[in-house]
């Protein structure tokens, strides 16, 4: 169940839904979306949508308190800390609930901007103190990394890493790397707090020569930010294609010789784990990343990429032209990367956590 994410989400739809739909529970995925339909075994319920926050934090929660228990489901799993409430009424009602908590709420609070800043702080503090008080009652809580893990009882969380299907992407699926344009590939949300000016800058900043373009897929947070990078002289050197489902994003995997992300330091991302950051490197590309010291022991110091100090364009544009003036070593970072996450960043072993909470909690 969500509220907030697309009906086709990545980690809700891509990896646990499709992965639980051909383990085969009759999987049902209540999410805002314009028709009923089943796709790759997962039934999709819509949702309304809402204009505004307040609609949806309302009356979107009675519309998916009414549609979860019409399902009368084995088990609840829900994405949205908003939907903690009817979560805890599924549970009083004798049913298991999971609650996915797929990022560091109280962190994440810190740099919402449409709450003020003198409240940041507090809404913080409650907010943990609900997700704890949550997880004591929920029959379970599955964290999207292991820092996020930390802050529920251990008796009570399961990490399942937002870590790809090397199955269905590698180095071999795409254009040999030599004969690749030089493309700069970005996936995911467009924001501030993520980096997308600095994408454009970046951009901007690469020499003309090297002929290098910023293939962003994905969509804009605030129309605001997007009218104003439009305006941008690094602009024309963007290739925008708005949001993408996981075939396209596949394609660009293997077209693409550099996968960027340039995050910048808020409380919620400096230890966060993002799909897209494995994503490319078990495509095989060599990645430019922000700084922070989480990030540069998995990219940086197993030689998978660059690490750079996001606030800083012309530095991510410097190590962007390295890469593309040096194919041979940029390649070689790429196979390493792919190599790595052979060993230690594939969705396998993540869907086996999944489907070992889902055993354990339907046989109780």
């Amino acid at each position: 169940m969500s509220t907030v994410h697309m009906p086709f989400d990545s980690r809700i739809f891509e990896r646990e839904c499709r992965t639980l739909a051909a383990a085969g529970f009759d999987v049902r995925l209540l999410v805002p979306h314009d028709r009923e339909e089943t796709v790759d075994g997962v039934h999709l319920v819509p949702l309304p949508r809402y204009r505004s926050r307040l609609g949806r934090m309302t009356l979107g929660q009675l519309a998916i308190g009414r549609l979860a228990l019409r399902q009368r489901a084995s088990l609840y799993h829900f994405h949205d800390p908003e939907l903690l409430g009817v979560g805890a009424l599924l549970r009083l009602a004798g049913r298991p609930v999971v609650y996915d908590a797929h990022e560091d709420l109280p962190r994440d609070l810190l740099t919402k901007e449409w709450l003020p800043r003198p409240l940041r702080g507090l809404m913080a503090r409650c907010a943990e103190a609900v997700e704890a008080a949550a997880a004591r009652l929920l029959s379970g809580v599955v964290a999207a990394t292991p820092v996020i893990a930390r802050r529920f009882p251990a008796r009570k969380v399961t990490v399942v890493n937002n870590f790809p299907p090397l199955d269905e992407i590698s180095p071999e699926l795409g254009a040999p790397y030599a004969r690749r344009d030089p493309v700069v590939l970005y996936t995911g949300d467009l924001a501030e707090i993520r980096g997308a000016s600095e994408l454009v800058e970046t951009i901007d900043l690469v020499p003309e020569r090297l002929g290098a373009r910023l293939l962003l897929l994905g969509r804009f947070t605030s129309p605001t930010l997007r009218a104003r990078l439009e305006g941008h002289p690094g602009w024309r050197r963007v290739d925008f294609r708005g949001w993408a489902g996981w075939d396209e994003v596949q394609r660009a995997l293997g077209t693409a010789r550099v996968g960027i992300i340039l995050y910048r330091p808020e409380p919620n991302y400096v230890t966060a784990q993002p799909r897209k950051l494995f994503e490319y490197i078990a495509a095989g590309l060599p990645v430019v990343a922000s700084d922070f010291p989480y990030w540069r022991r998995i990219v940086e110091e197993p030689g998978l990429g660059l690490c750079v100090d996001p606030r800083d364009p012309a530095a991510a544009a410097e190590a962007v032209a390295w890469l593309l003036e040096h194919p041979g070593e940029a390649e070689e970072m790429g196979l390493r990367g792919h190599r790595e996450a052979r060993e230690r960043y594939g969705w396998s072993v993540e869907a086996e956590e999944l489907l070992g909470l889902y055993g354990r909690l339907l046989a109780a």
